[in-house]
């Protein structure tokens, strides 16, 4: 019985590293994402008062 209590918790281990390195993945990427858009929305204010001026 301990060696199935030690695989179960082993796998819940396993499944709970899975998980927190695919929500670490997702925001990494959602956070270099956002960045560039910013910027993009930046160049074009930036843009626009030399345009006008």
């Amino acid at each position: 019985m301990e060696s199935q209590d030690r695989a179960n918790r082993q796998g819940g281990l396993t499944l709970a590293v899975i998980i927190l390195l695919i929500a670490a993945t997702l925001t990494l990427s959602y956070l270099m994402r956002r960045p560039s858009s910013g910027g993009g929305g930046m160049t074009s204010i930036e843009s626009s008062p030399t345009l006008v001026g």
